[in-house]
């Protein structure tokens, strides 16, 4: 009896540091608990000591602060049963679904069979379908009761449900191009913002009035992108990639204070410029304009160059496309063909058209004919020219 509790008492030690290599990345003994036959039935083509070290490999790259929380283990025969509970954050590529910065928990039950006081079969039994709910792969628990996926490994389930069972923008990336195209249109028209206020002439109040109701729609159109951003970006890149925002934070709250001054400073000069056209007042609007230009430059550069790569990186396709759709739902819809016009003008043709394939069916037949032409005419009477 001594002899099997002693025998009982190694096999579930050997499982155990089987276990702590996943939270440790320490794959050095593998050889001395894994049996060279060894076998996993829910990833059968990773066999071996080295099919091991490639789980454990694959396991700390898809998930950061791993953890298996030990609940029960207990042994009989050549066989020792662990029931865990897995613990961790998605900060890597899992089975093809891109990092969601999530924080997972799973319970899992694992069924190990030893041979020569090392692991060579192991079975799981995982909670997948409360991962992927975790992760965010299906949206609602639950399913059909006949799946077509009994007997296959786990991984392939996973696998299957990434691939095919829920469209594809749940599970790509963020295309952050498009942030590229409104920070093209932001950049030109106020650029040009300056030139058309100083070549306003003095008393010329029509002219006045149709250049500062210019300034009110685009900084609208600035406030919008930025509230787009502080209600849906910052928030979950701050929660999945703190340690990556380190000076990122600080330096946009820099930069929005410096553009909300400066904007403020013009808008108090707007409603007396506009009413009389007086020339000093022009003047001293056009200096704060070409100041909030430069600003304004130097914070979109900033954004493209260090936040976008991290939002390609941590969100979702479906996470990124709301900025957008917010941004839009917000806008008077007597100006969305504008707007998106001013968007096509130098916008890339390409992701103009990813844009429109996520926009509502009406608006995506309709802005393509109307926003050239609304932009065209608008900016001829702006700037005396359709193409600025």
């Amino acid at each position: 009896m001594m002899k099997t509790t002693a025998v009982a008492d190694l096999s579930t030690r050997v499982v155990r540091q089987a276990f702590s290599t996943f939270e440790t990345g320490d794959v050095t003994d593998v050889d001395s608990f894994c049996h060279a036959d060894y076998r996993n039935h829910e990833a059968p083509e990773h066999a071996g000591p080295q099919g091991f070290r490639s789980i454990v490999a694959a396991m700390r790259g898809a998930f950061s602060d791993l953890l298996f929380e030990e609940q029960h283990i207990m042994s009989e025969g050549d066989t020792v049963a662990l029931w865990t509970v897995m613990r961790g954050r998605h900060t890597g590529e899992f089975h093809g679904l891109r990092a969601t910065g999530r924080v997972i928990e799973q319970r899992q039950t694992h069924w190990v069979r030893m041979r020569d006081s090392k692991l060579v079969e192991h079975h799981a039994v995982r909670d997948d379908l409360g991962l992927l709910i975790q992760l965010g792969v299906i949206s609602v628990p639950g399913g059909p009761a006949d799946a077509g996926v009994g007997g296959m490994p786990s991984c392939a389930v996973f696998d299957a449900a990434v691939q095919g069972a829920v469209p594809a923008a749940t599970t790509q990336g963020a295309d952050t191009r498009d942030m590229i195209v409104v920070h093209t249109a932001l950049r030109r028209e106020f650029r040009l913002a300056p030139g058309l206020v100083r070549g306003t002439p003095a008393g010329d109040v029509a002219r006045a009035s149709t250049v500062a109701g210019h300034l009110k729609l685009m900084n609208g159109l600035l406030r919008l992108h930025h509230a787009a951003e502080d209600r849906l970006l910052w928030p979950k890149l701050i929660e999945r990639a703190p340690t990556e925002l380190t000076g990122i934070v600080t330096l946009m709250r820099s930069q929005h204070e410096q553009i909300h001054d400066l904007i403020a400073s013009a808008q108090a000069l707007v409603p007396r410029w506009r009413s009389t056209a007086d020339a000093a007042q022009r003047d001293d609007l056009a200096d704060l304009l070409g100041q909030l230009s430069v600003v304004l430059d130097e914070h979109l550069s900033a954004e493209e160059e260090r936040t976008l790569p991290l939002a390609a990186r941590w969100l979702l396709a479906s996470e990124w496309h709301q900025l957008g759709e917010q941004a839009m739902a917000e806008l008077p819809r007597n100006k969305l063909p504008l707007v998106f016009g001013m968007l096509m003008y130098e916008g890339n043709p390409e992701v103009i058209s990813s844009m429109l394939a996520h926009a509502p069916l009406l608006p995506r037949l309709l802005m393509p004919v109307l926003g050239p032409g609304a932009y065209a005419r608008y900016a001829r009477q702006l700037h005396g020219t359709a193409t600025p």
